[in-house]
């Protein structure tokens, strides 16, 4: 068996890039581990997302140092559906002057007029209804910033929360910016952002909607397969790709490779393939008697934004899809509301978002630390990262609010209605790692996140937990229906509470990062590995350092351009 393009995983990333692959007559094989869940409503419907974290959809990842499991899909562009997290279809894009800054680190090619240009090409638009805009406060975005013809359908939650309508009233009023064209590359201030869901279909829509424009016999896909290696050669100095090798059904087989294999397998487990092809850390491959192919040093490198959760108890009179976990009936009548196309309980989501700055939320004791501890960066990596918190159009906190329970760090009453904050560090110095546990490729890899060891995250995260606590639950309107703290919890400091708080990380990138030095990345900006011919890397996996966004906008734009740079 033999194809032009191989493309192992069959995520968000991995169906664009094969599906614009194939469109352009390319014979494409995509391996994907898990399976196609197209005709299971557990998936596809927009509405439903818990039942899936721990299950047979989920890889069940493990963080070592921390008690929160890392939930990534085990099937077609599922990575985002099994996050715990109604906040995991919320589409939104980074600041450009983070992006911008991208050359910093030999990056050509990556401007955000570039990546802003792909990000487009996978949406379509559809603005907020005058309904929409009245319940939540909000003016209508500007269309220019949005794509209209893409397979991705960007549109607003339909059931909007009585703290959904009080957010954007609260937040003016304690005295921050609102933000009415976040998508623009200016993204500081409050703001209701899309959801990727197609009103009309009352489905959401993810990469496998590419598929559908595409003749049944152009794309082969292998599911419930699992990669071992790439098999490679070494020409002049230069590593070629010849085959993959990949288990099915427990039959060892192997493809060969006529023009490039691709990695699209995600920020954990890109790593772990190229570690078990021979491609990493010479310390790394040796321990676990591998042979080294190629010695890449950051393989396995790790960044993400890791949310510690706050949680407050609503005033018994707010309605919210809480009771959907309390009471049958109103199980049912909702769901048949939702089965209808009328807007239910079932269509509630996470769209409430806030971007802050330092000079924002620290003091000017604080903003002196900050600065003091941002002169010590002592690598190109850590000196560009301090130039994204100097620069002040570049948010450093991001603040969802969450209009019901998604609690780290409590259990819920019976009968009780919530509002949860997921506080995120976008931009963290803390650096974890993603490698292999041994050679067996069945073996989970051991992530660490070393989340908050950094002085400068533990400043940041701290600042903003204090703002919660004490500007915006405390500000009108919305503290109005906010009955009383659960966590942190009454008395409990601060400084007590980040030292133990689980954090979770939907959103781990940088394991493979772009740059223009083996020494410092995995990938060039081509997205091929160093020293190879025809090895690239096309997920989030290739960001080099965090962005101010959830990532599946940019994580759409990279499997979009990567199918131009091929």
């Amino acid at each position: 068996m033999e194809y032009d393009y191989v493309v192992i995983g069959g995520g968000t990333s991995g169906l664009v890039l094969s599906s614009r692959l194939a469109e352009r007559g390319e014979k494409v094989l995509v391996i994907e581990a898990g399976i196609d869940p197209k005709n299971d409503e557990n998936i596809t419907s927009a509405s439903n997302f818990v039942t899936n974290v721990g299950g047979s959809y989920d890889y069940g990842f493990s963080i070592t140092d921390t008690s929160v499991p890392m939930p990534r899909g085990k099937f077609t562009d599922l990575l985002r559906h099994v996050n715990n997290s109604r906040a995991n279809r919320l589409w939104n894009r980074p600041s450009k002057y983070e992006i911008e800054l991208w050359h910093k680190l030999g990056i050509e090619g990556w401007s955000f007029e570039n990546v802003w240009k792909y990000m487009k090409k996978a949406e379509t638009y559809i603005p907020p209804s005058q309904t929409q805009m009245e319940s939540f406060g909000m003016q209508a975005p500007d269309n220019k910033h949005y794509g209209s013809s893409g397979p991705i359908t960007l549109s607003y939650q339909r059931y909007i929360s009585p703290t959904d309508r009080r957010w954007l009233e609260t937040i003016k009023n304690i005295g921050l910016p609102i933000n009415e064209n976040p998508h623009d590359g200016e993204n500081l201030g409050a703001n209701i952002s899309p959801i990727t869901a197609d009103p009309n279909k009352h489905r959401r829509t993810y990469g496998c909607t590419y598929l559908d424009a595409l003749p049944t016999a152009s794309l082969d896909i292998l599911t419930q397969t699992i990669v071992n290696r790439i098999e490679t050669v070494t020409e002049d100095g230069q590593i070629r790709a010849t085959a993959v090798e990949y288990c099915s059904g427990g039959v060892t087989k192997s493809v060969k490779i006529r023009k490039e294999v691709v990695l699209t397998a995600g920020t954990i487990n890109t790593p772990q393939i190229l570690e078990l092809s021979g491609i990493g850390d010479t310390n790394i491959l040796a321990s676990h008697g591998i042979k080294e192919v190629l010695n890449i040093p950051t393989v396995g490198e790790y960044r993400g934004h890791y949310y510690p959760t706050l949680c407050y108890q609503l005033n018994d009179t707010v309605k919210n899809m809480d009771v959907l976990r309390q009471d049958e009936q109103i199980r049912r009548e909702e769901a048949e509301k939702f089965r209808k196309g009328d807007p239910s309980l079932y269509h509630q989501a996470a769209s409430c978002v806030l971007y802050l700055k330092p000079a924002q939320i620290l003091t000017k004791e604080e903003l002196d630390r900050l600065e003091s501890l941002l002169r010590e960066a002592n690598s190109n990596e850590e000196r560009v990262l301090a130039q994204y918190f100097l620069d002040e159009r570049i948010p450093q906190v991001e603040i969802d609010m969450v209009g019901f329970f998604a609690d780290l760090n409590s259990v819920p009453e019976d009968g009780k209605k919530y509002v949860t904050f997921m506080v995120g560090l976008q931009h963290p110095f803390s650096k974890g790692s993603i490698h292999v546990s041994s050679s067996d490729v069945n073996d989970k890899p051991n992530i660490t996140s070393n989340y908050n060891k950094h002085p400068i995250d533990r400043l940041l995260l701290s600042a903003a937990i204090r703002f919660i606590r004490e500007k915006i639950v405390t500000g009108n309107p919305l503290t109005d229906i906010i009955s009383k703290e659960v966590s942190p919890g009454r008395g409990v400091s601060v400084e007590e509470f980040i030292e133990n708080a689980p954090a979770c990380d939907y959103h781990p990138s940088s394991s493979a990062k772009m740059g223009n030095n083996i020494d410092d990345s995995v990938v060039n900006s081509e997205l091929k590995v160093h020293k190879t011919r025809n090895i690239r890397v096309s997920d989030a996996s290739i960001i080099p350092l965090g962005l101010s966004s959830h990532i599946q906008s940019i994580v759409y734009a990279i499997g979009e351009k990567a199918a131009d740079l091929l």
